[in-house]
């Protein structure tokens, strides 16, 4: 293959692909599928190129949501992602549309294809946010600190179930983990019953707060957005645990690693 051109034995031209190879070296692999009605080639390059790009920022802790995304301990919140919600009203007229068509008619099988094309579209527009989200992540700190979120469980809320399958937080999960393998970066999951958006961030002291209510008000003073609260404290918990883990690497007297460094 040179640039955009994909070149494959048992067909006579050449294939135009979108973009050009983004890494160079030798191409041991190509798989091609079909999807929706369009062709993708996936390409597996033998390189000694890649550079994973090492974070340069400390810490970060990051709460997932509904409303939000996700929320960082730094005070960046990335919006919902909610690709579904967004185009779910033309996806019910496609799909009355089809409901409509005879079987077996060849205009029912083009009402299908653009049915699948939309689903298609709408899973492209959500991996496209997530993987943005898990990039920006993995490339700018050391250490991430998230909630052991139990996905499965939430789902079976019938008023969020949508929403949180449209948030796609699972998969973003597994982009978050496999990311941090490449680069290097220490990923520490809080506890499932750590009450991060319940504890204050300033005394620590634990408030019994309904799902409804969006803001922290503390005795001591304080008061914060419910998700940057349990975001500061999801990233305080990952600094407590990376103290503790140097501190028993030195009492061990074995070396600890650079991310178990980080305390400041």
């Amino acid at each position: 293959m040179t640039g955009r051109q994909l070149r494959i034995e048992r067909l006579k031209t050449r294939i135009a692909m979108r973009q050009p190879l983004r890494f160079t070296g030798q191409t041991k692999q190509a798989t091609i599928s079909k999807q929706a009605g369009r062709f993708y080639v996936s390409i597996l390059v033998e390189t000694e190129d890649y550079n994973p790009h090492t974070p340069d920022q400390p810490s970060v802790g990051v709460d997932f949501g509904i409303k939000h995304l996700a929320t960082l301990s730094t005070g960046a919140v990335i919006p919902a992602n909610q690709q579904l919600k967004k185009h779910l009203k033309r996806l019910k007229r496609r799909q009355r549309n089809l409901s409509r068509k005879q079987q077996g008619s060849r205009r029912r099988a083009k009402a299908k294809l653009r049915v699948t094309r939309l689903h298609q579209r709408i899973k492209n527009q959500r991996q496209a946010v997530l993987h943005e989200l898990s990039d920006h992540l993995t490339r700018t700190y050391q250490v991430i600190t998230i909630e052991d979120l139990n996905v499965t469980g939430m789902t079976k809320n019938r008023r969020l179930a949508r929403a949180i399958a449209d948030a796609g937080l699972g998969e973003l999960w597994r982009q978050i983990e496999y990311k941090a393998q490449w680069r290097g970066v220490t990923i520490i999951i809080a506890d499932r019953w750590f009450p991060s958006s319940k504890t204050c961030h300033a005394c620590g002291q634990i408030h019994d707060m309904p799902q409804s209510q969006r803001t922290l008000v503390c005795d001591c003073g304080h008061v914060m957005d419910r998700d940057l609260n349990a975001a500061k404290n999801l990233d305080q918990y990952g600094r407590d645990a990376l103290r503790r883990d140097l501190k028993r690497t030195e009492e061990s007297g074995k070396t600890g690693s650079p991310a178990l460094a980080l305390t400041t």
